[in-house]
């Protein structure tokens, strides 16, 4: 914890180091490069062994990651603004995509959306880790405003605190520890939702004794009749749009056990499961009344939905179905003691993904609280 009468150290600090961190300005801490583009319509430029990335191969989470998909020439940096940043470099998003900061170990170069840091005089990892947190919270404050960007000078200007390079190996090992257990958590979620999706098509190919019902038959479809922008904040009952998030609002116009799908845009054909009092937008289809398991129709329709949306969605500028598309859908129903044995298979399967999720959200906020509190 914080030393007593010391100023210039962080809340939080592994046992074993004390005295204060020292100020110093970034600039000082290494050479500052900046990137480009070699021409695109050159392909011999894109034939190379040098690495070259764009904002779009950084992540918002992980500093220690970079994907590197593309590689040029020698011949490309000669003839383009492009710098090769000598490793270990520090990679800053300053223009598009402001806000992400990576390490890289290899020598690479960047687009001119990047301000990259080399020859290094501290610990490359604990100042990568130090920036992340700044330049999110400069992204946040660029937001809303004309300006394109943060400029060279002023992340130069950027002023830090640092401990004796013990300490920041020490911090930087700490929390790439941390971003590797986030990583495997993600591959587990992922595996895990690639193991429901095998086990869905699975289940519903291999189903006996089965009768070809339309949906419509199954279940009453209506939809809400509100606009998206009706939810209110902190509001009595759950408002559902066509997004995967759900809000609020104060007034109720359901009360059932019900699917709610997403009737258009990017979530279209996304499915929610709620039962009690709720309101819904007006591209929102709301199925009830079910003459059946209705469990056991959402995991169907999850499996075998997107198939059907893709034969009938209307384009434009936003995709979105009619409530024929779901009415006239067949739903293979098999008897109930198998539409009982289904649901109970794949819940247990949804149950273990909201265990999974949940835990990565537990390592994400504690790395954030340790971002926050092992730093100046």
């Amino acid at each position: 914890m914080k030393e007593k009468n010391s100023i210039n150290v962080p809340n939080l600090r592994f046992a074993g180091f004390g005295g204060e961190w020292e100020s110093t300005q970034l600039s000082l801490l290494g050479d500052f490069i900046g990137g480009g583009t070699p021409a695109s319509s050159n392909s011999d430029f894109w034939q190379g062994d040098v690495p070259w990335v764009s904002s779009s191969d950084l992540f918002e989470n992980d500093v220690r990651t970079v994907n590197i998909t593309r590689y040029i020439t020698q011949e490309s940096i000669v003839n383009s603004a492009t710098k090769l940043c000598s490793a270990p470099v520090v990679l800053i998003v300053s223009r598009v995509g402001v806000g992400k900061v990576a390490y890289s170990k290899t020598s690479i170069c960047t687009s001119q959306d990047f301000t990259n840091i080399t020859n290094l005089k501290c610990n490359g990892l604990f100042l990568s880790y130090f920036l992340s947190n700044v330049m999110k919270k400069k992204a946040t404050e660029t937001q809303g405003t004309s300006i394109k960007g943060i400029t060279s000078a002023e992340i130069k200007s950027i002023k830090l605190f640092m401990p004796v390079n013990k300490e920041q190996h020490k911090i930087a090992s700490f929390l790439s520890l941390i971003d590797e257990r986030i990583e495997t958590q993600i591959k587990i979620i992922e595996e895990l939702k690639v193991l429901k999706i095998g086990l869905s098509k699975q289940i519903f190919s291999n189903q006996k004794h089965t009768q070809s019902v339309r949906l419509g038959d199954l279940c009453c479809i209506t939809t809400g009749k509100l606009d998206a922008n009706a939810m209110v904040e902190n509001g009595l009952y759950k408002f559902f749009t066509c997004a995967e998030e759900i809000y609020q609002i104060d007034n109720y116009a359901f009360d059932t056990e019900a699917l709610l799908i997403s009737g258009n845009g990017a979530n279209l054909g996304y499915i929610h499961y709620y039962n009690g009092k709720f309101n819904a937008y007006q591209r929102t289809y709301v199925l009830d009344s079910f003459q059946c398991n209705i469990h056991y129709v959402k995991y169907y329709l999850q499996t075998n939905l997107h198939k059907r949306i893709e034969q009938e969605k209307n384009t434009g500028n936003t995709p979105y179905i009619v409530l024929s598309t779901l009415s006239d859908m067949i739903i293979k129903l098999p008897t109930t003691e198998e539409q009982t044995k289904t649901t109970n298979i794949l819940t247990l399967m949804d149950t273990k993904l909201k265990r999974t999720e949940r835990l990565l959200n537990l390592y994400l906020n504690l790395k954030q609280y340790l971002l926050q509190q092992m730093f100046i």
